[in-house]
C-alpha cells in the first residue's frame, strides 16, 4: 500500500514538473519584432545609410558581450541579468532589449521542447560563453598580425586596420 501511495505522489508531482517546462512557449513570429520600430540588422548592407551602419557595428560588438555578462543560468532557465535601464546606458536601441529577451525565451522553450544535447542548461550556457571567448582571442590574434603586416617600416604601424578591443574590455 505504502509503494502505491509513492508511485502516485512520484507521478501527480512529475506532472506539475513537467507542467512548468511545457507551459515554456516560444514567441510567435509575428509578436517578434514591434510594428514601427527599425531593426537595422534586417536592413541589407547596401541600403543601410551611415547611421544605421554605425548602430548595426555597435550591435555585432556589444551583443555578443551582453549575452556573455548578463545571462546566467536560474532554476534550469536562462535569465537576462541586465535591467532595461543598464541596456540604455549601451547606447543601444531599447527595442534590442526586447528581442534579448524574446531570444532567451526562444531558446529556453527550444531547450525544453526535448533538445537538449545531453547537457544541462549550465553546461550549454558555459560552453556558449567559452566558444566566444575563444573566438574573441583569435580574432583578437588574427588582428595583431594585420598590425604587425602593416607596419610603415618606419617605426609607426599603419592604425587603419580594424582592431578589437582586448580581453580586459570584453
Amino acid at each position: 500500500m505504502n509503494f502505491s501511495v509513492f508511485i502516485l505522489l512520484m507521478s501527480l508531482l512529475s506532472c506539475q514538473e513537467r507542467k512548468a517546462t511545457d507551459s515554456l512557449e516560444p514567441v510567435a513570429k509575428g509578436d517578434y519584432f514591434e510594428p514601427g520600430k527599425e531593426y537595422v540588422h534586417m536592413i541589407p548592407d547596401s541600403l543601410r545609410t551611415a547611421e544605421q551602419q554605425a548602430v548595426y557595428d555597435k550591435l555585432q560588438k556589444m551583443i555578443p558581450r551582453i549575452y556573455v555578462e548578463h545571462v546566467v543560468v536560474e532554476d534550469s532557465l536562462l535569465v537576462f541579468k541586465m535591467t532595461r535601464d543598464e541596456f540604455a546606458e549601451t547606447g543601444l536601441p531599447e527595442q534590442y532589449y526586447d528581442l534579448l529577451l524574446k531570444d532567451l525565451k526562444n531558446v529556453n522553450a527550444f531547450f525544453y521542447s526535448g533538445y537538449d544535447g545531453g547537457q544541462s542548461m549550465e553546461a550549454f550556457l558555459e560552453d556558449g560563453k567559452k566558444r566566444y571567448k575563444e573566438l574573441m582571442e583569435q580574432n583578437a590574434e588574427e588582428n595583431n598580425g594585420i598590425l604587425e603586416n602593416n607596419n610603415t617600416g618606419n617605426g609607426e604601424e599603419d592604425i587603419s586596420a580594424n582592431t578589437l578591443p582586448s580581453k580586459e574590455n570584453w
